[in-house]
């Protein structure tokens, strides 16, 4: 993206030079693919041929905004780089990078090289000797935002010794995208929890056996798990062509949709309806789906929160054909268990210690103690209660 170019007579960092930086941070909250504009965007702005962004986090089992980007520089400048670093992982890093030591000490502001207190140091430093001088990346803008302990993100952009350092007024318009780009990253966080929260929930409702399907009050499908998707897909029952509800059978379809609506206006009006069912015919041999509408609405109702935005309806379809699963094939299929391990969890959920276990397979009591401990990685449990 090209910003709009400065007036001669203007100062070096007019507001809206910055409003429109501060625009593309939070674009880039809301989508990580426009972190990229943004990031060149500031290049622009501040006369620099080099950028990095990137997100600290030494525990990769937790969500965090994770990312590493490198603007303006040479394949050969980040190789360098990164190799530099995990040669010397043992080494505290700011005791490598001074400019790191400083950032530390005004976490949530911009800092300089020029904010350095020995800038002779930095110059006589093996990073700077090895990658800095070498790759033009002299100077530096940069902003260290802390996170939970002992993550953080950080963002800076450099240039080289033919466009001089930062000054003050660099640092003073830098300083001001500080905040915004603190609540930017937290921001982020926050949106990728939610997303992975619901993730969560949707790959939950893919693994029951049951048709779950929510609607709109016209019966236009919102969402459908896998099972529900599955018997759309066969003969007579229930279809969701084109994102609608319908049966094979015409006055069921005007059945459903009069029961939906109902549902749904009743619930608006503040009455909630029971659930009701309806036998949705098959072809000969198989017996009749079963549907039962329930209208969406309950908690908005007790707690006078407004969780949903209007009342929906929920679908579910049973089949009475459909072979029930037993505990063990249920266990393999929610968690990834082997056959094994499923058979060790249906017997300790029943009670049994991991000797009796061996004695009903027949096998040594080590052998179950290694199944335990794989299906326990498998149910993210952390101990046998």
């Amino acid at each position: 993206m090209r910003l709009k170019s400065r007036p001669m007579t203007s100062p070096r960092y007019p507001d809206g030079i910055l409003l429109e930086l501060v625009g593309l941070l939070y674009d880039a909250a809301g989508d990580v693919d426009k972190w990229q504009t943004f990031v060149d965007a500031c290049m622009q702005v501040f006369h620099s041929t080099t950028a990095h962004l990137f997100s600290y986090n030494p525990d990769a089992r937790r969500i965090h905004l994770n990312f590493n980007l490198f603007c303006g520089a040479t394949a050969d400048a980040v190789q360098t780089y990164v190799d530099f670093w995990v040669s010397r992982a043992e080494i505290p890093m700011d005791k490598l990078d001074l400019r790191l030591a400083l950032a530390l000490q005004h976490r949530g502001r911009a800092i300089t090289c020029s904010m350095l207190p020995n800038r002779d140091a930095l110059e006589g430093s093996e990073l700077y000797q090895a990658i800095l001088h070498p790759h033009g990346l002299d100077f530096i803008l940069a902003i260290h935002i802390p996170h939970e302990p002992p993550c953080y993100s950080a963002f800076g952009v450099m240039r080289d010794l033919k466009l001089g350092p930062y000054d003050a007024e660099d640092v003073a318009a830098f300083d001001k995208l500080a905040p915004h780009f603190n609540r930017a990253i937290h921001l982020q966080q926050q949106l990728l929890e939610i997303d992975l929260q619901k993730r969560t929930a949707l790959d939950a409702l893919n693994l029951l056996p049951i048709g779950i399907v929510l609607v709109d009050a016209h019966a236009h499908v919102l969402f459908a798990n896998q099972a529900a998707e599955q018997l759309s897909q066969e003969e007579g029952g229930i279809s969701l062509q084109g994102d609608w509800v319908w049966s094979a059978d015409p006055k069921q379809t005007v059945e459903i949709r009069e029961k939906i609506r109902l549902a749904v206006v009743c619930a608006e009006q503040g009455r909630l309806l029971p659930g009701c069912s309806i036998a949705l015919q098959r072809p000969p041999p198989h017996r009749p789906l079963s549907l039962t509408i329930s209208p969406l609405w309950g908690n908005h109702l007790k707690t006078r929160l407004g969780f949903l935005q209007r009342p929906y309806c929920i679908l579910f379809l049973s089949d009475p054909d459909s072979v029930q699963e037993t505990h063990t094939e249920l266990f393999q299929r929610l968690y990834g268990l082997t056959a094994t391990e499923a058979v060790v969890l249906k017997h300790l959920c029943e009670g049994s210690k991991p000797q009796q276990i061996a004695d009903m397979l027949g096998v040594l009591v080590k052998t179950v103690r290694a199944h335990l401990s794989s299906l326990y990685t498998k149910t993210a449990t952390t101990r046998q209660s």
